[in-house]
């Protein structure tokens, strides 16, 4: 989509993976890596695509899922199964952290703990986000499973639920779009299968 993720990918290769691109549809579904990023999907996985993903959890390969609001993905299909959903959603907050910044900039520094938020204390800036969060509050995970909601949003952020045509209006709506605060990210793990989830990808890209 003309977006650029070097710097991500940088990043990945520092920290000692070899990076290879391919697609969900080229993919056996075990045994060929050890993590597999889904960035940014644009259109609803096939059932094909969505048991690879289902086959890389289950053979233990970690998946990494960069979702984004305002497109046709049906990553849902994936993540129910996990007790976890995307809202549909775009996330809004009327104070932003950077002078200038959209409302669609949701800027936060709270995170829950967990290896992947450990020694993250500066702010984080999500410039076009969905919200994670539970299908059933008080459904309990699977034995063995651990589910971890990680990175929250301020009091003062909403959720624009309400259909959106052409520009994005930051009106709140009584009775469709919802306060805050929210959950952006989630990480799901059983033993050695593991999977984390944002509801943005617009953070790891070269912006």
């Amino acid at each position: 989509r003309g977006v650029s993720f070097s710097k991500f990918a940088d990043a990945l290769t520092e920290t000692g993976y070899t990076m290879v691109e391919d697609t969900l549809a080229n993919m056996k579904g075990s045994g060929e890596c050890n993590i597999v990023v889904v960035l940014s999907p644009r259109s609803p996985f096939s059932a094909a695509e969505l048991g690879t993903m289902n086959a890389l959890f289950d053979s233990g390969t970690g998946l990494l899922l960069l979702a984004d609001p305002l497109t046709a993905s049906n990553m849902n299909d994936f993540l129910e199964r996990f007790n976890l959903k995307l809202m549909g959603g775009v996330l809004l907050d009327e104070r932003p952290q950077i002078a200038g910044a959209p409302a669609t900039t949701v800027a936060t520094g709270t995170y829950l703990m967990h290896p992947v938020t450990e020694g993250l204390k500066d702010i984080s800036y999500f410039p076009l986000a969905d919200a994670v969060t539970l299908m059933d509050r008080d459904k309990a995970p699977e034995k063995n499973a651990k589910l971890d909601l990680l990175v929250v949003t301020s009091q003062t952020s909403w959720l624009k639920t309400s259909p959106v045509a052409g520009a994005l209006e930051y009106t709140f709506k009584d009775g469709e779009d919802i306060t805050g605060a929210f959950y952006i990210a989630a990480a799901y793990q059983e033993g050695e299968k593991k999977f984390v989830v944002f509801g943005d990808s617009d953070f790891a890209n070269d912006f």
